[in-house]
């Protein structure tokens, strides 16, 4: 059961967007911006939690994170043979959302060493960050806070002026292209 739609990370999704916009297709876009914000909230979501419990001993702060993208990748397989799927924009977003969750707990578990790269870092990060905002109280270093954020919505901000460069460039030059859409497989998910 495919959904023909990345579900590994936000880059992908992002260049999409870029091209969408390049091609002045700004609404057709939108779902790209979706699945990037259910990403982000994922990301959010488990830092927020993580702070939230990291107070109570008896319990792993990284439990809570797990369960929900356990529970939402074993609800998923069951759901989509149960109904049938005409618009997967739901699904992608759940998964994006799972990816999100796990890709902020395992940053936070390793202290940042395990990191993923391009955007989908960046996003899990900010997710973080922004969640850490919240909590002064455990991150009272609020202008280091706040300079990292800015720092990685600058770096954001240059991917999508390279995008828009990019791929107004591209049709400009009039240069053939075709995107390449990968279908990922349950079965075939890999946290």
């Amino acid at each position: 059961m495919g959904y023909n739609q990345l579900t590994t990370n936000v880059t992908g999704h992002f260049a999409l967007f870029m091209n969408d916009v390049a091609n002045l297709e700004f609404w057709k876009g939108t779902i790209y911006l979706l699945y990037i914000f259910s990403f982000l909230f994922g990301s959010f979501f488990s830092s927020f939690l993580i702070e939230k419990f990291r107070k109570n001993k008896k319990l792993n702060v990284f439990v809570l994170p797990t369960a929900i993208e356990c529970l939402i990748l074993i609800a998923i397989p069951p759901y989509s043979d149960a109904f049938e799927i005409t618009n997967s924009d739901l699904i992608v977003c759940s998964l994006l959302f799972a990816i999100g969750l796990q890709n902020s707990f395992v940053t936070r578990i390793s202290n940042a060493v395990v990191r993923t790269t391009h955007l989908t870092g960046l996003f899990t990060g900010l997710g973080i960050e922004f969640s850490q905002l919240f909590f002064p109280e455990r991150h009272p270093n609020r202008e280091k806070l706040k300079s990292t954020i800015k720092l990685r919505l600058y770096i954001i901000c240059f991917f999508f002026h390279g995008g828009i460069t990019g791929g107004f460039l591209y049709l400009q030059l009039k240069m053939e292209y075709t995107i390449c859409w990968r279908t990922n497989f349950i079965g075939k998910f890999v946290l």
